[in-house]
């Protein structure tokens, strides 16, 4: 489950919305920092006062809304994103904490037009449904596929624990990751899955014309059937009644 930091690394004091603040009063006066950090794969430099949260500045300064604001406490898990690899709070986390690390968001796990994995496995068993507590599902799951490529069923239910899903679709996020994490091990690259023809998969080949009978052929054939026709015929009058010829005797 995503981790979660201790209360005092925040900034102490709290402003009258609840929201921690920094210790003097006015925005010229607060404490600002460059914080270089890497962003979905792309480096990054935020000026950042010290009591920004990593929620904020991803979707305030850098446009990343995927990860959600919720509780803004660190209890519904739908912020989630991975820092260096774990899952993290990101409204819990302060982005002056994130200097030179690897945030990952749900914006990065897509290749392009080609989805991860578990993306896939969402949409195919239904794992979203209103679709806000999604993206923290994800990047928790993401987490725990990286670290752990064969999860047990206990293992997904004990990293999703810190996401809570207010539909209820509990069951099919539990399957949907344990059928990416087989889809992962079965094709190891997305985009190898994504572009890689499968090994049953046939071209169709346009079937060969049919070759018409030479004249030699046709002669043969055409004599063969006239051979049955006359063993026909020859039969019809071996098997008619013979009374046509008992009228023409004499008595």
């Amino acid at each position: 489950m995503p981790e979660r930091p201790a209360p005092r690394t925040r900034a102490p004091i709290a402003s009258a919305s609840g929201r921690s603040s920094a210790p003097s009063a006015g925005t010229s006066g607060r404490s600002r920092s460059a914080v270089s950090l890497s962003v979905n794969g792309a480096l990054t430099t935020l000026d950042a006062p010290a009591e920004r949260t990593l929620l904020d500045a991803l979707r305030d300064d850098l446009g990343l809304t995927g990860a959600k604001k919720g509780c803004d406490a660190g209890s519904c898990g739908a912020c989630t994103v991975t820092v260096d690899g774990r899952a993290v709070y990101s409204c819990m986390t302060l982005v002056a904490q994130c200097e030179g690390s690897r945030v990952e968001t749900v914006e990065g796990l897509a290749t392009g037009d080609r989805l991860h994995p578990l993306q896939l496995a969402f949409l195919e068993h239904d794992a979203y449904q209103c679709g806000f507590c999604t993206p923290g599902q994800l990047m928790s799951l993401a987490a725990l596929l990286a670290a752990n490529p064969d999860p047990s069923t206990d293992d997904v239910k004990r990293a999703a624990t810190g996401n809570l899903c207010r539909c209820g679709a509990y069951p099919n996020i539990v399957t949907a990751a344990l059928d990416a994490a087989r889809r992962m091990q079965t094709v190891p690259s997305a985009s190898r899955r994504a572009t890689a023809p499968s090994a049953s998969r046939r071209v169709a080949r346009p079937a060969a014309p049919r070759r018409s009978a030479s004249p030699a052929s046709r002669q043969v054939t055409g004599s063969s059937a006239s051979r049955r026709a006359t063993a026909l015929s020859a039969a019809r009058r071996v098997t008619a009644p013979p009374t046509s010829r008992r009228r023409a005797r004499r008595p």
